[in-house]
């Protein structure tokens, strides 16, 4: 299907299935080229409701596609609790979403379990979600296995992966997903993800590869922060249990990323944040492959505070009270700042030194003055 345009939904296909007594199985090749729909699903919308299991096994191309929520295609999916799967071959390339998911977007319901196998997206784009954008409401899961994002860019949020979870939604990244030199313009070079902390959810990284992601502060956003999380931006709201282990970063393999403001790799916005790095045996929950001995500072950090607050904050205020996260599963003391102040004409303290850092306990840190003959 070439230069098909539609005004509405479905530039190349569009299926919507309101029966539900109905299922939906679809093989063989499909190729959308330069298709276009002025608002869902560039090249394909697929809309179900209550379906039986659905199962899509096909080599599909979604090259050049455009529309303003899923650049390539868009699923709006109401599920029974079934597992609809959609694997074979699915590639996005220079797909724009002009406002949500360049290559994909999904739009779950309650009951939702959708599984993707080896999706790949290429130098697509969007404000929200380069690859993909993922709004996962009330009790659905979404499993993305082996999935590819190279060169995908974000003008706001998520180069790669923008994804809001609801009470009782779960995102697992699963079998070597991989992103690379994927780019955004505000915070989540690779991944942007909102959540209630307090609320019940899943939010799991099993075996996923994050390597030269950007994210780059923007010249034009003066509302919100921007240039925080090469890798990936985690925030949100409430409290957040470390005991429920909602979060689990364990599979995360970081290299070669880049944020302007802070987290080269990983930056966290979350008010019991400390919590979090304190759990486990020396922050394992967040940190995957981060090396205490050798891994930079700034490759995870974070500032404990909630989104509302952290957007109400200066630039410098974040970047003061932000730290790496390592100092707090670890002791290690950061001198940043040594000020000496003398007055020889107050007799009982002549000298006064003022120190500023990280992590500089009373009891655990102290300081020698060493007094050198004058010469």
């Amino acid at each position: 299907m070439e230069r098909w345009s539609y005004d509405y939904s479905g530039g190349g296909i569009y299926i919507e299935m309101t029966n539900p007594l109905q299922g939906i199985q679809m093989q063989g090749n499909y190729t959308f080229r330069n298709c276009k729909s002025y608002s869902q699903g560039g090249g394909m919308y697929m809309s179900t409701y209550q379906q039986k299991p659905i199962s899509i096994n096909c080599t599909f191309l979604f090259l050049n596609c455009i529309s303003r929520y899923g650049g390539g295609m868009l699923i709006s999916y109401s599920g029974n609790g079934d597992l609809t799967q959609l694997g074979g071959n699915f590639s996005f390339e220079n797909c724009i979403g002009q406002l949500f998911g360049g290559g994909l977007f999904i739009e779950s319901a309650s009951n939702d379990i959708i599984e993707i196998d080896g999706f790949i997206f290429i130098e697509c784009s969007s404000d929200h979600g380069g690859g993909i954008l993922l709004s996962l409401v009330d009790n659905s899961k979404q499993i993305i296995n082996g999935g590819k994002f190279i060169n995908c860019e974000a003008s706001i949020y998520g180069g790669g992966i923008s994804v809001q979870l609801y009470s009782n939604s779960e995102l697992i990244l699963n079998n070597s997903c991989y992103f690379y030199k994927c780019v955004c313009q505000e915070c989540g070079g690779a991944i942007y993800a909102y959540m209630n902390y307090s609320l019940p959810f899943q939010f799991k990284i099993r075996d996923t590869a994050i390597y030269g992601c950007f994210a780059e502060q923007s010249s034009s956003q003066t509302q919100y922060h921007s240039g925080f999380g090469g890798g990936i931006f985690l925030t949100g709201t409430g409290d957040y249990d470390p005991s429920t282990e909602s979060l689990d970063f364990r599979g995360m393999n970081i290299n070669g990323n880049y944020a302007d403001n802070g987290g080269q790799s990983l930056y966290v916005v979350m008010p019991n944040l400390i919590q979090w790095c304190k759990s486990g045996v020396a922050g394992e929950y967040i940190k995957g492959n981060y090396s205490d001995k050798y891994s930079n500072f700034e490759e995870i950090e974070g500032i404990s505070t909630d989104q509302i607050t952290f957007n109400s904050l200066s630039l410098d205020s974040v970047q003061q009270q932000q730290a790496p996260l390592q100092y707090y599963w670890v002791y290690i003391s950061i001198l940043t700042k040594a000020q000496a102040t003398l007055n020889i004409s107050n007799v009982n303290q002549p000298l006064l030194i003022n120190l500023e850092g990280y992590n500089m306990f009373a009891k655990y840190f102290y300081v020698k003055i060493v007094e050198l003959e004058e010469i």
